[in-house]
């Protein structure tokens, strides 16, 4: 883990990779813009089907051009089919994706405990061919006396297929356990973005504190393409007998043009009175562009016991 370089003399062949796997994602891209089309427009006719003509030809107008052209008002509601904001999502929704042509994605809900395991909604797509894709919602935190896991965090939503701004996943809740073993949840990862834009961060692990074991959460990686983003840091872990495992930190995002390769997250750090520590692991650079620095790797998380074994994350 966490061997992302800056060495100019490997960015050719990563970005040569990075660029294959550009190519072949918008291969695959292109190949959606015909289903979306027929999809959008199904949706259009089913809506304006629906639509009751009550002798008001200016409301009638009014909602038809709604259908095509509006903001999503409800929690989680989409934007016009055309163009329009998705809605943010209730706690542990996702956010409403953007219009065909232009939007911006709803932010996913914050996770809540006791539903969907206390994970997050996921940020909404920006518009399918230009817009920002909206904010992955963070992990419920779990405190309780029993065994504690705590909610993953929402992946980031992508931004338009051509140009925008990818966001960063949520971070994944906190977990503290009195009596038992306590599980961080795991960062969201980073949205993908376009042909031009910024591909979003991923999120960091939630932290673990328990008496008997605990574990941190995963940084979440980041999105690629674009700008590359930055990967999450692994989430901490204490305890006090046991096993103490900190989260790895996230990958950064590759990059196929001609910038530099996302960074990569940290290991988080691991302290245990006695028993055993283990510091996690730091993630892999993203590969730079044409004659561009691949990301930096992660550093390894470090390990502190008073009693036992300690063993620190790998850079």
């Amino acid at each position: 883990m966490g061997q992302g370089s800056g060495d100019l003399a490997n960015a050719p062949a990563s970005a040569a990779s990075a660029a294959n796997a550009l190519a072949e994602n918008y291969r695959e891209t292109a190949s959606l813009i015909g289903p979306e089309f027929n999809a959008t427009w199904a949706k259009a006719m089913e809506k304006m089907a629906a639509i009751e003509p009550n002798g008001d030809w200016g409301a009638t107008a009014d909602q038809m051009y709604r259908i095509f052209v509006s903001d999503g008002d409800e929690p989680g509601e989409d934007g016009g089919l055309f163009i329009g904001n998705g809605a943010d999502g209730d706690p542990g929704q996702d956010g409403g994706k953007g219009g065909l042509f232009w939007g911006k994605g709803g932010n996913g809900g914050a996770g809540v405990s006791g539903v969907n395991n206390g994970d997050a909604g996921n940020g909404g797509r920006g518009g399918f061919f230009y817009g920002d894709g909206g904010q992955g919602g963070k992990g419920a935190d779990a405190d309780v006396e029993g065994n504690a896991v705590a909610g993953a965090g929402g992946r980031g939503g992508d931004s338009g297929i051509y140009f925008g701004v990818a966001d960063s996943g949520g971070a994944g809740g906190d977990a503290t356990s009195e009596t038992g073993t306590a599980q961080g949840g795991a960062g969201g990862a980073g949205g993908n973005t376009g042909l031009v834009g910024t591909a979003g961060s991923g999120g960091a692990g939630g932290t673990a504190t328990a008496p008997d074991s605990a574990t941190g959460g995963d940084g979440g990686d980041t999105g690629w393409n674009g700008n590359a983003g930055t990967g999450g840091n692994g989430g901490n872990a204490q305890t006090n007998s046991g096993i103490a495992t900190a989260g790895d930190g996230g990958n950064g995002g590759n990059n196929a043009w001609d910038e530099h390769g996302g960074d990569a997250g940290n290991g988080g750090d691991a302290t245990a009175t006695e028993g055993e520590a283990h510091g996690g692991d730091g993630g892999d650079g993203g590969a730079g562009g044409w004659a561009a620095p691949s990301g930096r790797g992660g550093d390894g998380g470090d390990a502190v016991i008073i009693t036992g074994t300690a063993e620190g994350g790998n850079g």
